[in-house]
């Protein structure tokens, strides 16, 4: 509904009062850029471990007795009024670390034990085969982290120009 304003007064009154709820209207807006920026990164987080968020055989589980990785995800917590900002966090971070970086190939040593029960049943089981000494290949960065940055900057600020947009002109309406 449009109010009619009858004195400059009135719309002074009016300006002011739009001033003092900007600070609120700044904070909801960058939450909203926020919840894009987690959007498009789950969207990334999807491509990069297949669908689930989570990365094959990462993580054993004693009690179910197989692997069961942790569910990767995106958080934020928009903090201040009129200059607020929204921490993005990556959960958990190393999972999300491996995924943007990669790893080196390195070696998986069997645990120290006693050398004589190393050499008689090996160490470690891969493929059916017990070894002392297992190579592991390099995973190759897949930058999902930097891509979620960079696909998430326009429609981010889009979408904060929208809300302020639209909040400042129901104001006025």
């Amino acid at each position: 509904m449009t109010a009619k304003l009858k004195s400059t007064k009135q719309l002074v009154g009016q300006f002011q009062a739009s001033a003092m709820d900007v600070r609120k209207d700044n904070k909801k807006a960058i939450g909203d850029a926020a919840q894009v920026v987690k959007k498009i990164g789950l969207v990334e987080l999807g491509r990069a471990t297949g669908g689930d968020g989570r990365l094959s055989h990462w993580g054993w589980s004693p009690r179910t007795k197989r692997y069961r990785a942790p569910q990767m995800g995106i958080g934020y917590k928009v903090v201040g009024q009129v200059d607020a900002v929204a921490y993005i966090r990556a959960r958990p971070y190393g999972l999300w670390r491996f995924l943007e970086s990669g790893s080196r190939p390195y070696t998986i040593l069997a645990r120290k034990k006693s050398r004589r029960q190393n050499a008689k049943r090996g160490a470690l089981s891969f493929n059916g085969a017990f070894r002392e000494r297992v190579f592991h290949p390099a995973q190759r960065p897949k930058h999902t982290w930097s891509r979620t940055i960079d696909r998430s900057r326009g429609p981010a600020l889009e979408m904060y120009r929208r809300r302020m947009l639209s909040t400042t002109l129901d104001r006025f309406h």
